[in-house]
């Protein structure tokens, strides 16, 4: 949804979904208060993400020096047929060796221009889908956290009960995550690194994620505003426009210093019918990821809205079966079963809304 990002500021998620951001990447930055106070790790933001990304990508600091490059190549083509006056000989080929090299200059420097906008598009993207990388690792990190806190409990019950095997059972169970733990440790730091390369940090740079809290989640203009907007404004529709304003110069020369009815203005004409054909489709192209674009807004809040309330239930589903497990009134292998179906559903849930979270960036 990259150019609803830039047309469509689309105001937010319901505060909820975002709350548990806050305790995701304290795992991955465990110190002691000694160690906190002489670096405290800089907080990162998605936005402050895509600035260092910007800031630091080759391929974009060589775009825009072929945007420069661009604006000066029409200058001196202006200058070279600035003298050139096809009044005095009015023929095509002193009219194309009048016009064509400015025609040809601005529309080099449109796309250029047009290219920078791309690439800061693509390194916006990448640096989103780097950033959520880290923030999914941190909370997979976050909820095997969780579920060691919620069997060290059932494992204290089973050892008050003296229940032998369930006390065994448990802390199978916890070793298994304890194993699980390194696991999710490991994609944290391989996650950290991917993003520290692509921001042009140092590789070990220890960062206290942040995801700002929204308001509930709408798109602020209707569906046919927002075609229209993407139809006229996009990248691709405004680089077939360049290339369609060129072939119909290129055309409308040789009808007035020639004829349209000659090889080369059948040529020209054909030129103009495919830049025609290349603009519409662009509309098309444009038009389609809108209506795309909506529906998955839509699909994807319903599936987060989805998604919470089953983990509310089997949250609270385990609730009553440890509370159950407590008074002996049921087995543990019960509330292992309970554990596990929490666990899935907040492993979905958490995936659901960074998908809903990525998706709107």
């Amino acid at each position: 949804m990259k150019f609803m990002q830039k047309g469509l500021i689309v105001s937010g998620l319901v505060a909820a979904l975002l709350a548990f951001d806050q305790a995701i990447v304290s795992a991955s930055q465990e110190t002691s208060p000694i160690a906190q106070a002489e670096t405290e790790p800089e907080v990162l933001t998605l936005e402050k993400a895509v600035q260092y990304a910007l800031a630091a990508n080759a391929d974009l600091k060589v775009a825009r020096l072929d945007a420069d490059n661009a604006d000066y190549h029409l200058r001196l083509a202006s200058m070279a047929v600035r003298d050139i006056h096809v009044d005095d000989d009015p023929t095509l080929e002193m009219a194309q060796l009048k016009h064509i090299p400015t025609g040809t200059a601005e529309m080099e420097k449109t796309l250029q221009n047009l290219t920078v906008r791309e690439t800061e598009d693509d390194v916006e993207d990448t640096a989103t889908s780097y950033f959520f990388d880290f923030v999914n690792a941190c909370a997979e990190q976050e909820l095997n956290r969780l579920r060691l806190e919620r069997m060290g409990d059932l494992l204290t019950i089973a050892n008050a009960a003296r229940k032998t095997q369930d006390v065994l059972q448990a802390k199978a169970r916890i070793a298994s995550l304890q194993a699980a733990r390194k696991d999710a440790e490991s994609k944290v730091d391989e996650a950290k690194t991917i993003l520290n390369h692509y921001l042009g940090v140092d590789l070990d740079k220890e960062w206290k994620v942040q995801v700002d809290d929204l308001e509930d989640a709408k798109l602020p203009m209707t569906l046919q505003e927002a075609i229209d907007l993407a139809t006229t404004q996009s990248i691709k529709v405004l680089q077939a426009q360049a290339k369609l304003k060129y072939a119909m110069l290129d055309r409308d020369l040789v009808e007035r210093y020639s004829a349209l009815s000659t090889f080369e203005g059948i040529i020209r004409k054909n030129d103009v019918e495919k830049a025609e054909i290349s603009m519409e489709w662009a509309k098309k192209e444009e038009r389609e990821n809108m209506i795309f674009a909506f529906r998955k807004f839509e699909q994807l809040k319903e599936l987060v809205t989805s998604y919470e309330e089953a983990k509310n239930a089997a949250a609270e589903y385990f609730a009553v079966q440890k509370m159950r497990y407590e008074k002996g009134e049921e087995t543990l292998a019960v509330v292992l079963q309970a554990e596990e179906a929490l666990c899935k559903q907040e492993d979905l849930y958490q995936k659901a809304r960074n998908d809903f979270i990525s998706f709107q960036a």
